[in-house]
């Protein structure tokens, strides 16, 4: 009679580099929650570690302290958003390319994890060393250029229009997640979304 466990093979040993990884993406996810549940100002690296469930030392290593942590879910927040947006559907009338940009925006926007990332563009930065929230600020800047280009730059070739109508739709939704956030569940701001919608269009035609 032959034995079970001669059949079973040996479990699969992850690489460094996939188990910093999903420790990494754990913290970052732990900053999320601590600053929605916690708020900005109680949001600590021992509350960040014990919600990630790593030490201290772990997110030292990985970030080397809270501001670290903080530029990082930043900017992982703005690589969420560029993923759900996604490609631009070709070969479709404007108007309705203009609705699946605001439609996939807003599905970031009204997030969980975008309304934790906005109490940090709310909060004062200027403190962290060597300009890193300026660089990534800046940075996403840039790419957020790159976003709209990739969108609409064929019917918004002047890089300035098309950049006065990315702060346009960016603080509209942002204030939709700000009242939306008042009635989680309620009002998916629907109506108001529409709004946005044929307001951008009537900018581009």
């Amino acid at each position: 009679m032959s034995s079970d466990k001669s059949e079973l093979k040996p479990k699969e040993r992850r690489s460094h580099a996939a188990r910093s990884a999903e420790t990494r993406e754990k913290i970052i996810t732990a900053v999320v929650e601590c600053i929605a549940e916690l708020g900005l100002k109680k949001t600590t690296t021992n509350a960040i570690a014990d919600k990630a469930g790593v030490t201290w030392g772990a997110l030292q290593h990985h970030f080397g302290g809270l501001n670290g942590c903080l530029i990082a879910a930043f900017n992982d927040s703005f690589q969420r958003f560029v993923v759900t947006l996604g490609e631009p559907p070709r070969d479709i009338a404007l108007e309705e390319r203009v609705s699946v940009f605001v439609d996939r925006a807003w599905q970031h926007y009204s997030s969980r994890h975008y309304l934790s990332m906005f109490q940090l563009l709310l909060n004062d930065m200027s403190s962290v060393e060597d300009d890193k929230w300026q660089q990534s600020q800046l940075q996403i800047v840039v790419a957020m250029d790159e976003v709209w280009k990739n969108f609409f730059e064929d019917v918004v070739p002047d890089i300035k229009k098309r950049r006065m109508l990315a702060r346009y739709t960016h603080s509209v939704l942002t204030g939709f997640a700000v009242s939306y956030s008042y009635d989680w569940g309620g009002n998916r701001m629907q109506e108001e979304v529409v709004l946005l919608k044929q307001s951008l269009f009537s900018q581009m035609v």
